[in-house]
């Protein structure tokens, strides 16, 4: 059984080998692993921010204006701050005007330049490949700072939670095998006897009584220090 700590390590790892490689979709890729670790974790502010990413709240802000107006950045910024989206004016200023994508999913900025670049056309007189890339940049940038602090979390910061999460685990395997079926009863292991350790066998003195003492029998041979000394 995979624990919630260890399957989020495993995506937030995953997630940074995307975000370093060259292959289509990788950053889109790495976002949607955020998102799962998100939902694991409970975490709403990374999961604000992965649906932004996705496009989650594309008809909720304000249309981007075909000319840039002085007050649609405070309109938008006050909005956002409504919804309580994390996002950082590096990743929001690429984002403002239709050449740049809008607020559109993440993924499909990733398909529409790779369909620009194979086109070997700089914009489809709606969005422009130089644009689109600097939006594409400032979502790995992000996704790249935050995925890494998750992943430091994961590997070194929460090391007393994960090692609680796998004590959990072996007890409850533990139990587990004890306990195979409502018909089983538990019963408790059978003592074992520790033998009695060998006790020499020791003579007792004179004046000792009891039955588990042997008397030390008397010689009949006169004993070499007890010659009497005689006198003239």
């Amino acid at each position: 059984m995979t624990s919630v700590h260890a399957r989020c390590r495993e995506l937030s790892e995953e997630a940074l080998e995307s975000l370093q490689s060259t292959k289509p979709k990788a950053v889109s890729i790495a976002v949607r692993k955020l998102e799962v670790c998100a939902r694991l974790l409970g975490d709403r502010k990374l999961q604000r921010w992965c649906t932004f990413q996705l496009g989650g709240y594309v008809y909720q802000l304000p249309d981007p204006p075909s000319e840039l107006a002085s007050d649609y950045a405070d309109q938008l910024t006050s909005k956002l701050r409504e919804l309580k989206v994390p996002v950082s004016n590096q990743e929001l200023f690429p984002r403002i005007g239709m050449s740049g994508g809008g607020f559109e999913s993440i993924e499909f900025f990733e398909e529409k330049h790779d369909q620009l670049r194979k086109e070997k056309t700089g914009n489809d007189r709606t969005y422009y490949i130089t644009n689109l890339s600097k939006t594409i940049n400032s979502c790995a940038n992000a996704a790249s700072e935050r995925d890494a602090k998750l992943y430091a979390s994961f590997s070194f910061g929460d090391i007393p939670s994960r090692q609680f999460d796998v004590i959990r685990e072996r007890v409850d395997d533990l139990l587990l095998d004890i306990y195979s079926g409502p018909g089983t009863k538990l019963r408790p292991r059978a003592r074992h006897r520790i033998p009695p350790a060998n006790v020499a066998k020791r003579t007792a003195p004179n004046n000792a009584r009891g039955s588990g003492w042997k008397k030390r029998p008397h010689s009949k041979e006169p004993s070499p220090c007890s010659n009497h000394l005689t006198w003239a």
